[in-house]
């Protein structure tokens, strides 16, 4: 009988055994969300046993009888297999359950990168790493790259093998300086997906290796690869479809949902940590979660907060270029089996959806709407919704609010429903002893009000008017008040002026950015929590306040209404007094400290009551299943490939242009003074270096065939001129 032919793994995880513990590495590549590849073990006969013991359980490792250096072996490995790819690894190194998946994206669709590793922690203290190979001719110094990563055969087959005379950290310098060489360059994903047991890479160059680098910086100067950049690329350019390499379908369990959630960033804010409860929500059910946030050069200040959760996290902005995404999401969609994909304000994720409706047409797709906002795209995520409901299942809002919006634009109300966010009442529970001790700390009487603003400081925030109500406050009430400013945001400049201007530096203190302890610390001793907003939703922070004790001081926008309640705090509507009723009602509340307790009291019973967390996740599991239902008995209408490519290809254009005009304008911003409550006006002496990168850019860009910003920067020009 003739044995099946041996399938071909798409990549090979090249080690060298040479006695060392393997533990860690073993545990981790057996854990990888790629799976079609093969461990080439090269060792000697004496180590081999307990290969051949893995081998029995796990035919995807190979074993080779090999005696000689680690080089050798790598040499070696490249005659003994023949995939596309190859990951070299050290025995001790642990990887991210992604780290395969997102180095294979990188060197599989980015012509001139012909290796990818990641950013790292190394020692035992988990030091992070964060160098790699956008350094650049750094490397004609020091080498900031070891093993493990992942590189292109096509590469090797060009610029030949490691050289077998070096150490293993002197051969990668080496072949990173030979690649650099014909042109190629690598790529570091700048994100923790590896953990190395040696402190740092070797840097200096050993002996052996001095003329032979002194060789590289000779042919190198002047000519050394631009560091890769994954933002640009052509205008109106071919769309690829197919994906560059195929992964075994993760098959999901009877009755377990895998939801992939497309949102902006992972920071701290209220959306954010709505989605966080989401997915908590998804995988205490038992249910599988993967994330992709879709908004370029975020620093994810809440990465680990949401890698608690799940593993299976990608910024698709850090393995992918643009004309990849959408292949890149449609790949996630069939490697992972998943049922539900869902929108959570997410632009590129609603841009996309033609996409990965015409080439997924099995899945279902939910959105979730936070708030409108008139400000930006005409009303926000929600009008992105309403003009994508065709494609959409079922949408969500945290609102009866936002759904009536939605209806009024020409949204069908029965594929709405609602989920209001909630609050974890067991976890933002008043501690009356840790308020007092709060109180202490800023001097506070035990009548004085103590109001505080919890938040993003955002342009939609009106942090800036808090200054001017509260001295207005100042006028009635004198220092019978402290208000405090809870979070940071590229509004802080603009707040702190307007403070020292309306001279309220003594009563009106900003904390910056502080973790949920200090939060529930100060919500504890609080009396107020104001919120002046141009628009919101319902607010997570009103939610968290009034679970606090704390009585909302709101604007009267958006759903806020279906939350505050007159028994339990008040509504302010936008207009020409509203400084003043804010004002007043802070007034009202130093003067009647009982009234005061009684609201504080009435605001936590009414969210314990109406608005718990334990609901939220079940409310949305329900609204998805009901999504997952309708996809089947009416379905959305059908969507051609070619029109959704085309639709890909026009979205892509218009973040190109928008990512080219935000550098133009932060650069023209740079070049004049905010002067807070006025206009901006031009400074006396704008610095020439922000000129001359102003001038780069707009170079660059027109060169790329921008050409349309030409005019653009003489209009620019003309109102930098004026008086």
């Amino acid at each position: 009988m003739t044995a099946a032919p041996r399938h071909t793994p798409q990549l090979t995880i090249v080690l060298v055994d040479q006695g060392d513990d393997c533990t860690p590495m073993l545990t981790t590549l057996q854990a990888q969300s790629f799976r079609d590849w093969e461990w080439l073990v090269l060792t000697q006969t004496t180590a081999a046993t307990n290969w051949h013991r893995l081998q029995d359980v796990d035919p995807r490792v190979r074993i080779v009888d090999f005696v000689g250096a680690v080089v050798q072996g790598w040499n070696y490995a490249l005659i003994q297999s023949s995939t596309p790819y190859l990951c070299f690894i050290a025995p001790e190194t642990e990887l991210a359950e992604t780290f395969l998946e997102h180095a294979l994206w990188v060197v599989a669709t980015v012509p001139e990168a012909a290796v990818c590793n990641a950013y790292a922690t190394v020692g035992s203290t988990q030091t992070a790493w964060p160098y790699g190979f956008e350094q650049g001719q750094v490397f004609l110094e020091k080498n900031l790259v070891e093993p493990p990563f992942v590189v292109r055969r096509t590469a090797l087959d060009l610029v030949g093998s490691f050289a077998p005379d070096l150490d293993p950290s002197m051969a990668c310098w080496d072949m990173w300086l030979r690649l650099a060489h014909a042109e190629f360059w690598g790529y570091s994903i700048r994100k923790i997906l590896i953990g190395r047991p040696t402190a740092t890479p070797q840097t200096v160059p050993a002996p052996g290796f001095v003329s032979k680098l002194a060789d590289h910086r000779r042919q190198l100067i002047g000519r050394f690869p631009a560091p890769i950049s994954l933002h640009d690329h052509t205008s109106y350019t071919i769309l690829p479809v197919d994906p560059p390499f195929i992964n075994e379908a993760l098959i999901p369990h009877t009755n377990q949902h895998r939801i992939l959630l497309l949102m902006p960033w992972l920071i701290v804010g209220g959306a954010e940590r709505v989605n966080l409860d989401f997915a908590r929500a998804v995988v205490a059910a038992e249910h599988k979660l993967t994330i992709v946030t879709t908004l370029p050069d975020i620093d994810h200040a809440w990465a680990a907060t949401f890698g608690e959760v799940t593993a299976d996290i990608f910024h698709i902005d850090q393995i992918a270029r643009p004309i990849d995404y959408a292949r890149f999401l449609v790949y996630l969609v069939r490697s992972r089996a998943i049922d539900v994909v869902m929108i959570s304000n997410s632009m590129l994720g609603y841009q996309l959806l033609p996409f990965i409706r015409a080439h997924c047409p099995e899945v279902a797709v939910v959105d979730y709407c936070h708030s409108g906002d008139a400000r930006w795209q005409n009303g926000g995520y929600p009008r992105f919704g309403a003009a994508y409901q065709q494609l959409v299942d079922l949408n969500i809002t945290s609102s009866e609010q936002v759904r009536d919006w939605m209806v009024q634009r020409g949204a069908d109300a029965e594929r709405i429903a609602v989920a209001y966010t909630n609050v974890d009442t067991d976890r933002w529970t008043p501690h009356a002893i840790t308020g007092e001790q709060t109180r202490a700390q800023y001097g506070l009487a035990a009548d004085d009000l103590l109001i505080v603003f919890v938040g993003r400081l955002s342009i939609e925030k009106r942090t800036p008017l808090i200054a001017d109500i509260c001295a207005r406050l100042y006028e009635r009430a004198g220092t019978q008040f402290l208000c405090l400013i809870i979070g940071d945001g590229p509004e802080r400049a603009i707040l702190e002026a307007r403070i020292v201007t309306c001279g309220m530096t003594e009563r009106v203190r900003l904390l910056g950015r502080i973790d949920d302890a200090a939060i529930h610390a100060h919500l504890s001793a609080a009396d107020v929590l104001i919120l002046p907003s141009e628009t919101e939703g319902i607010s997570v922070a009103v939610f968290e306040a009034m679970a606090m004790a704390t009585i909302p001081l709101s604007a009267a926008v958006g759903g806020q209404a279906e939350l505050i309640t007159p028994d339990v705090g008040f509504l302010v509507p936008h207009g020409a007094n509203e400084v003043d009723e804010y004002a007043q009602i802070l007034y009202h509340l130093v003067v009647h400290p009982l009234e005061r307790a009684r609201q504080k009291h009435a605001a936590r019973e009414r969210v314990v009551a109406h608005f718990p967390l334990t609901s939220f996740g079940p409310t949305m599991l329900g609204h998805i299943d009901r999504a997952i239902a309708r996809s089947i008995t009416d379905p959305v209408p059908h969507v051609s490939p070619a029109l959704a490519r085309e639709h890909t290809v026009q979205a892509l254009e218009l973040r190109r242009v928008e990512r080219a005009l935000d550098l133009m304008w932060a650069e023209h911003e740079r070049s004049r003074n905010a002067i807070p409550g006025s206009a901006i006006s031009r400074t006396d002496s704008v610095d020439a270096r922000v000129r001359a990168r102003f001038r780069t850019i707009y170079r660059f860009a027109v060169g790329r065939g921008f050409t349309f910003l030409i005019p653009v920067r003489r209009w620019f020009a003309n109102i930098a001129d004026r008086p």
